[in-house]
């Protein structure tokens, strides 16, 4: 079809369209650009062998995310610690935090739980640290270090992330209430320490409905009618 004919059905925008699919046409591209995530990077002049070169690298990989998270108002909630060694292989620990936090001390102390599973050996010529989860945290959140109350208390918060950095993340759960009929179901389990419950905690046993028994019948012989009076084949 000739290109007067397209022109005049469609407009020039397809005949445009067109010459850039073939490559006729110039077509500028806007790339989507990736959201750049929480990470630091800690490269060594000298391959690391010892705990305590591990522990300082850590300590200031720390330092400076922990103070680009307050400057963001976020705080992580999960942590990757890797260590690239001379022959290739990786070495990695994880942490997980039950609220979000931007306390340098209290997530170098869920480090040094794992610190130990690391083998530096022939040496690490570089150290990442990552944040792949993080939440907002505000100055309110930040406030919250210094309150004492309940689920608010902070001391708790670590508490429980010592508990699941040497026992595992699944050891202590949380349960909220849910509006269910069956019992079973009327809790769910929370990840998040300072979520609200929705409704209030029902307590007692729940009320069970059965179905009213059938009358007896008398048939004279004593012999109850409900029951059978031969034998079943199984």
């Amino acid at each position: 079809m000739p290109r007067g004919a397209l022109r005049r059905r469609f407009g020039p925008e397809l005949l445009l369209r067109l010459d850039q699919a073939l490559g006729n046409a110039e077509e500028s591209l806007t790339p989507i650009c990736p959201v750049e995530g929480f990470a630091e990077r800690l490269p060594c002049l000298e391959p690391i062998q010892t705990r305590t070169g591990i522990e300082i690298a850590l300590q200031r990989l720390l330092n400076t995310l922990c103070q680009r998270l307050q400057q963001e108002g976020k705080g992580l909630r999960t942590a990757v610690f890797k260590g690239y060694r001379l022959d290739g292989n990786l070495q990695e620990i994880v942490i997980h935090t039950t609220r979000a936090t931007q306390k340098a001390e209290h997530v170098f102390s869920l480090f040094e739980i794992k610190l130990g599973t690391i083998e530096p050996d022939p040496g690490i010529e570089l150290f990442v640290l990552e944040a792949p989860k993080v939440e907002d945290a505000g100055p309110a959140q930040t406030s919250l270090w210094s309150g004492s109350a309940g689920l608010e208390d902070t001391r708790l918060a670590a508490l429980l992330d010592r508990f699941c950095g040497k026992f595992g993340i699944g050891v202590i759960r949380r349960y909220l209430p849910e509006e269910r009929y069956w019992p079973e179901r009327s809790i769910r389990e929370s990840t998040d320490l300072r979520e609200e419950p929705a409704t209030a905690w029902r307590y007692g046993p729940p009320t069970a409905h059965t179905a009213a028994p059938p009358p007896r019948t008398d048939t004279g012989d004593g012999a109850d009618p409900r029951l059978p009076t031969h034998a079943v084949p199984l």
